[in-house]
């Protein structure tokens, strides 16, 4: 049996810290596997980040479950998991990097983004 984690909004600074929370409370509870249902358009790249690494270093079995949207930050989180099983009616959908405002970044740094 898998433990279940909904990503079923806009990925923001606090989703991080709630999915690192359930995934201790996972292994507390003894599970080996774990779902993230996901419906979200995205959001924050250095939360979404942050689940990739809690995801990857979970040393358990993870499957994404795409029920709606998996959008932008939220379809690199559901490309990290083991496995991927989308509804018929899901999309997911990737785009390029949005770099506006980031006049800091060298034209080499926005080509390799």
């Amino acid at each position: 049996m898998n433990y279940i984690i909904d990503l079923k909004d806009e990925i923001n600074p606090t989703t991080g810290d709630f999915v690192e929370r359930e995934i201790e409370k996972a292994k507390a509870a003894g599970y080996k596997a774990l779902t993230l249902i996901i419906n979200s358009f995205g959001g924050s790249v250095y939360e979404g980040l942050s689940i990739v690494s809690a995801l990857k270093n979970s040393g358990m079995e993870t499957t994404a479950k795409i029920e709606g949207y998996c959008a932008s930050m939220a379809a690199i989180i559901a490309m990290t998991c083991d496995k991927v099983v989308m509804a018929e009616h899901g999309i997911l959908m990737f785009h390029n990097p949005y770099l506006e405002g980031r006049d800091d970044m060298s034209e080499s740094e926005k080509s390799a983004m």
